[in-house]
């Protein structure tokens, strides 16, 4: 039984990752993807309740780190 594990453990992570580099890499470009549509209103509504904005200084940022530990635990 503990073969079939390690294979499991090896195959998944080797097939996963094209479709995960690929998904990455059209991500860190600025193209679309298969998951845009669902994504960009969920990071709108994230942004504005935990009040991230571009211009985040230092002060701004703690806060919103703070304040998403709390809600996540």
């Amino acid at each position: 039984m503990t073969w079939i594990t390690y294979t499991i453990y090896i195959l998944v992570p080797v097939l996963l990752a094209i479709p995960f580099g690929t998904y990455v890499s059209k991500v860190m470009a600025g193209k679309k993807n298969l998951l845009t549509k669902i994504m960009t209103p969920l990071d709108r509504k994230l942004s504005k309740c935990f009040h991230f904005d571009d211009k985040m200084d230092w002060k701004k940022y703690a806060q919103s780190v703070l304040s998403f530990s709390f809600v996540s635990s």
